[in-house]
């Protein structure tokens, strides 16, 4: 999905990995795919992967009001970056925390607390985002 919008975007995957064009042969793209609000480097080499998040409208955790918070599948870092009108505001990106295993997604409750699922093989964990002790 876009920022405002209710119909799928075409973000140009696999053609595309954020803005640079890769060699992966794909079916044919819609004319012009959608470039993405934020793009940030993986560091080395192996499992990197984006997974989405929201933006953060609970209590909780004050200083992350309004933040759009997201991860990466296999470091588990969480990162969180300012969005304004439908642009990130610069591309610096904060780390605001890690959990344990490969997070695979987020949720949000109805007061717009965010918790994120983690796993490995052996385990599963469902995390509340909260201010560490």
């Amino acid at each position: 999905m876009s920022y405002g919008s209710n119909l799928p975007v075409n973000f140009g995957w696999p053609r595309y990995e954020g803005r640079m064009r890769t060699s992966t042969p794909s079916p044919p793209l819609h004319p012009s795919p959608t470039p993405p609000l934020l793009v940030y480097p993986h560091a080395g080499k192996g499992c990197r992967s984006v997974v989405g998040g929201y933006v953060y409208r609970g209590r909780a955790l004050p200083t992350l009001r309004g933040r759009y918070l997201f991860a990466d599948f296999c470091t588990a870092e969480i990162r969180s970056v300012r969005v304004e009108g439908g642009k990130s505001r610069g591309l610096r990106t904060e780390r605001t925390g890690r959990v344990d295993g490969l997070l695979a997604s987020f949720g949000q409750d109805a007061r717009g607390e965010l918790y994120a699922i983690a796993y490995t093989y052996e385990l599963s964990w469902l995390y509340r985002l909260q201010k560490s002790r």
